[in-house]
């Protein structure tokens, strides 16, 4: 009786050690993404406000890819590493539930910031 005791402490404790699953070297950490997320939103806002404001649809959505671009190299990453890191988080519910809950904090504390 005492050894099967052991035996289920010593299984419980060795699951209990098991390592957190590593993200993958070409995925963008939590709080890189966080940044990134909550410039896009930003610069999305925005231009759906200028779009509907000038009706200028066309302009407005390649100007936004411009836009897009300048903020991945701000960060030097390019498209496909964000998108790539973007299916990774969405791909893992809890994560980037996180993920878009940081970033309604920092889009809500820079809304604070201008009022």
């Amino acid at each position: 009786m005492i050894r099967i005791c052991f035996l289920c402490l010593f299984l419980l404790s060795i699951y209990s050690c098991k390592q957190k699953a590593q993200i993958p070297s070409n995925i963008l950490g939590e709080d890189k993404m966080v940044e990134i997320i909550t410039q896009l939103e930003i610069t999305q806002a925005y231009f759906k406000i200028k779009s509907s404001a000038e009706d200028s649809l066309l302009f407005a959505n390649n100007y936004q890819e411009q836009i897009f671009d300048t903020i991945f190299k701000q960060h030097h990453i390019s498209h496909e590493v964000f998108n790539s890191s973007l299916m990774y988080y969405s791909s893992e519910p809890k994560k980037i539930e996180e993920i878009y809950s940081k970033v309604l904090v920092s889009l809500s504390e820079q809304q604070a910031s201008f009022q």
